[in-house]
């Protein structure tokens, strides 16, 4: 979607991301490929991150939801915190690795790009 102009003047809604289509404009610093020992490692570390803090984060929401004793304010409390945590490592913490792998330049789009910054904001409020 580009600019709505009516009349010679621009739509005051107009967001200005539709203005600038940044995928269009070629990358004019100098392209490094990682070597292949630091892709595999960086996957193998990011990876096991990822698992443990699926199984950490399911464990601590089982225990609490199986035991009845064990369902009290705090421990609900540490559930939010727990499925806060394990939406961030769902939805952000692979989008680093692209993001890092990619030596920072930005390939999953225009959605993601929001959706991320969405999505790590949201973690400061839980």
């Amino acid at each position: 979607m580009g600019p709505n102009y009516d009349n010679g003047s621009m739509d005051p809604m107009l967001n200005v991301s539709d203005l600038l289509d940044y995928e269009t404009i070629p990358y004019l610093g100098e392209k490094r490929t990682l070597p292949v020992y630091e892709v595999v490692l960086k996957v193998i570390l990011f990876t096991v991150i990822i698992i443990i803090a699926l199984v950490g984060n399911l464990l601590i929401i089982v225990a609490v939801i199986r035991q009845k004793q064990m369902q009290t304010t705090t421990n609900f409390y540490i559930v939010n915190l727990a499925v806060a945590d394990l939406l961030v490592t769902i939805f952000c913490t692979w989008v680093h690795l692209v993001n890092n792998l990619n030596n920072n330049d930005w390939v999953l789009g225009r959605f993601f790009c929001k959706f991320n910054t969405f999505s790590q904001g949201k973690r400061f409020l839980s």
